[in-house]
């Protein structure tokens, strides 16, 4: 019986071509979609899962209050945390300790390569007693006790000696070799802890000048991981290391928490951290998009098979004729279900295969497609399971229940008319295109508004240059200042080379990374008359020397800029707005003291992040020491003429490292690449959304204008012009979509609105794009079902009345 069931099914696959087409095709363009979009909401829900005891692994944070009003949360601990825990904590099973390295500042020579590293790992003894990593070659049994250990990740031994077999090689860090110990393989791409080059923490520690400031227990710096014994207190611990704060430290200001590192990917609330981090509500717009996407393609088989119920009724009525039970008619048509949903499930894996190098690109992740794998066929069984109930249950119980003779009166199951449920399903369709339209064009909106907010100076003309940190020996305080003062000098002297070069327009000496990217806030060392003595507020230090006016203008609302001819403007400031406001500065703010100085402008505030963060008070300063970054503007065309001359008066004062420069553009396609991809990702949801949709739309057309052949052959007989007729056979789709249009409109403006809550700074939706949302969607439909309509219009009466 089962055997008969399928050939049947496949029978009718094979005799209602279009219509298999049509089904099978929106469902495997659906499930290839959700298929890829389900494999990176798994691995983002699965992040640092696979670690051993990962229930039981807590990262120590801590919360700074830098005043009454306002707190940091900092994934930094005190050094002396770790073995103090050790010690006198019954419930910590294992502790391990982490630094990471400044951006760029560890430079890897391999013969007479150089390369820059990113970011480098420092980590003890415990670490990988506390999480796992998979040896390829060598051992990590020795890795701490050498301080000139090094390891390797797989791909990192692959890009300096091109192979993996490098135990025992060498890698030169500034002045020192470092023996590779051991190659480890890549993480997993949902592992926290993507660090390619890993060194002993011991390392960090090669003077007693740094021994004696990490052994502080005033300054958080380094990242503390614990393993507690099972069913061990965890509020309780965490108060134990608060308690540790208040005995060690005169600040009473710091407050531990213990986060499990299987939440640590979720966590985005750190004011500086050493962790790649999601959006929770990403994932969770991306479920619902999955599930629409998915949807709309179950709305194409329902909606086809509730239309074609009366061609059906004559296979339905010899059945019954001919002993069926409702039983088997029903298992007739989910052996249907499961051949189309099948077929669909199975070319959506080809095409997964075929497109994950692609995927893992824009992602910037590294999926493999394993069927074999548990999680993979899960994965598929999930998906396969919800189509089939989705697409099978109605049209079984429908197409199983019908009595013949209720064909003639135009009602079926429940006594609902056939052609109305067809219009809920295709306006429901066409509501969650409406929806997706109105999504990518406010998201469009956003993005385009966030772009043109970073005014006053062209992003495309400037790159800024990062002097590397030099790995010194320095014992004695004498020697630090002699080594400073011998840096500033060099500093100076590159400076006036740079402003020499003609394809140079200006530079700028700074103590800042990026003018585009700027967030890192500190508190304290402030004052002005009328502080109160418990208020120190956090803000940003904008340190730059005072050319920086030339390469971003800044709009004043009073006061001045920096004058170089006045030596008393070294200690002088120039505050944002915001400052002014959160400092609590009365008029007239412009004279009052600041520190040592006094507050001589007030600037208008400016961007010095992307638009998701609120703007903070920012402190414009001229006199901080070692201003070791450099903001080139370039003369219009010749970028890649004055970055050619700045690495050569950079060879000259700093021959033995290597420069590390950054174009502003390029920052700042960064700085909102996520954003971007939000974008995309929209943009690629609604195309889907809106070619399913065409599909069903087409299928359905094709089947009106068989149902109403004759018809439209005896208006043509009698003189209907092909313009009436076309209308005739739109008219009901036209309806349909202005209703979905009408429906769908407030839920995306609902959707539109709560995703725009992400950001500090945003537009406003307006009415103009419901209409454009409106017209894109009809106009798609228009195209979609003219094509059809016309046809049936401009065929010859003749061909059709033929039989009669």
């Amino acid at each position: 019986m089962i055997r008969n069931h399928f050939k049947i099914a496949w029978r009718n696959l094979l005799h209602q071509k279009l219509y298999s087409l049509i089904t099978i095709g929106s469902l495997t363009i659906a499930i290839t979609a959700v298929l890829l979009i389900m494999m990176w909401i798994q691995n983002e829900l699965r992040f640092d899962a696979y670690q051993p005891n990962a229930d039981r692994t807590f990262l120590v944070t801590n919360q700074e209050q830098t005043d009454i009003t306002q707190s940091t949360l900092w994934e930094h601990s005190p050094y002396p945390l770790a073995a103090t825990m050790t010690r006198q904590f019954p419930e910590v099973e294992l502790v391990a300790q982490m630094a990471r390295s400044q951006p760029n500042e560890v430079n890897l020579q391999v013969s007479d390569r150089i390369f820059t590293q990113d970011y480098v790992a420092y980590v003890d003894d415990n670490w990988f007693k506390l999480f796992q990593y998979e040896v390829l070659e060598g051992t990590l049994a020795m890795f701490s006790a050498h301080p000139h250990s090094l390891i390797l990740t797989e791909s990192k031994a692959k890009t300096l000696f091109g192979l993996t077999q490098v135990a025992g090689h060498r890698v030169r860090i500034d002045s020192t070799d470092y023996l590779v110990k051991a190659v480890i393989k890549d993480n997993p791409v949902n592992s926290s802890f993507q660090f390619e080059v890993i060194l002993p923490l011991v390392s960090t520690l090669n003077t007693q000048l740094k021994r004696d400031e990490a052994n502080n227990w005033l300054y958080p710096t380094h990242r503390t991981f614990v393993r507690l014994q099972p069913h061990t207190n965890v509020a309780l611990t965490a108060r134990k290391i608060t308690q540790l704060y208040e005995a060690h430290r005169d600040k009473k200001n710091l407050t531990a928490g213990l986060l499990p590192v299987q939440e640590l990917h979720f966590q985005n609330g750190f004011k500086v951290s050493a962790f790649a981090h999601g959006d929770r509500t990403t994932v969770t717009i991306f479920i619902l998009l999955a599930t629409l996407l998915l949807l709309t393609a179950c709305i194409n088989y329902v909606n086809l098979s509730v239309a074609r119920t009366s061609v059906r009724s004559k296979e339905i009525g010899v059945r019954k004729i001919v002993g069926a039970s409702r039983v088997q008619l029903f298992w007739q048509i989910i052996a249907e279900c499961i051949l189309t949903s099948g077929l669909a499930l199975g070319l959506a894996q080809v095409l997964v295969s075929a497109s994950l190098p692609a995927f893992n690109q824009f992602v910037d992740r590294t999926f493999s497609f394993n069927p074999m794998e548990w999680h993979t066929a899960g994965l598929l069984l999930g998906c396969w399971v919800a189509m089939l109930l989705l697409i099978s249950v109605y049209p079984a119980l429908l197409l199983s229940s019908i009595n013949p003779l209720h064909l003639f009166r135009g009602s079926v199951f429940f006594r609902v008319k056939s052609s109305s449920f067809r219009q809920v399903l295709t306006t429901s369709q066409f509501g969650l295109a409406v929806v997706m339209i109105l999504g990518t064009i406010g998201i469009y909106r956003q993005l385009w508004f966030m772009q043109t907010q970073h005014k006053g100076y062209d992003r495309r003309q400037l790159f800024t240059v990062q002097v590397p940190r030099e790995q010194v020996t320095i014992s004695s305080f004498d020697e630090s200042k002699a080594y400073h003062q011998r840096l500033e000098s060099r500093l100076q002297l590159l400076k006036q080379d740079l402003q020499a070069q003609s394809p140079i327009k200006e530079v700028v000496r700074m103590n800042m990374t990026s003018v585009v990217d700027n967030g890192y806030t500190t508190s304290g060392g402030i004052d002005w008359d009328g502080r109160p003595a418990n208020f120190q507020p956090a803000y940003i230090s904008y340190a730059a020397d005072e050319d920086l006016n030339k390469v971003m203008p800044f709009d004043f609302s009073e006061g001045r800029w920096f004058d170089p001819q006045l030596r008393s403007d070294q200690d002088n400031v120039v505050l944002n707005e915001t400052a002014v406001k959160q400092f609590g500065l009365t008029s007239p703010v412009v004279g009052k003291r600041f520190n040592q100085g006094k507050i001589i402008g007030v600037v208008r505030d400016f961007y010095h992040q992307n638009l998701h963060e609120k703007i903070a008070p920012v402190i414009i300063r001229t006199n901080l020491p070692n201003q070791a970054s450099f903001l080139i503007e370039t003369r219009s065309g010749q970028v890649s003429e004055a970055l050619e001359t700045t690495l050569a008066s950079f060879r000259k004062q700093f021959p033995h490292e290597s420069l590390i420069y950054t174009f502003t553009d390029q920052e700042f396609d960064k700085l909102y690449r996520d954003d971007q991809k939000a974008l995309k990702f929209t943009l690629w949801f609604c195309g889907l959304s809106i070619l399913i949709a065409c599909m069903g739309l087409l299928a359905m057309m094709t089947f009106a204008i068989e149902q109403r052949q004759k018809e439209i052959g005896v208006r043509k007989v009698l003189g209907a012009s092909v313009r009436s007729i076309v209308m005739l056979l739109s008219n009901d789709f036209l309806r349909q979509m202005a209703i979905a249009i009408v429906l769908a409109s407030p839920i995306a403006m609902y959707c539109l609105n709560r995703w725009l809550e992400r950001f500090a700074y945003r537009i406003t939706p307006e009415w103009w794009m419901v209409v454009l949302a409106g017209l894109l969607a009809t106009s798609v439909a228009l195209l979609t079902i003219s094509v059809q309509s016309v046809k049936a219009a401009t065929t010859n009466p003749v061909k059709t009345l033929r039989r009669e």
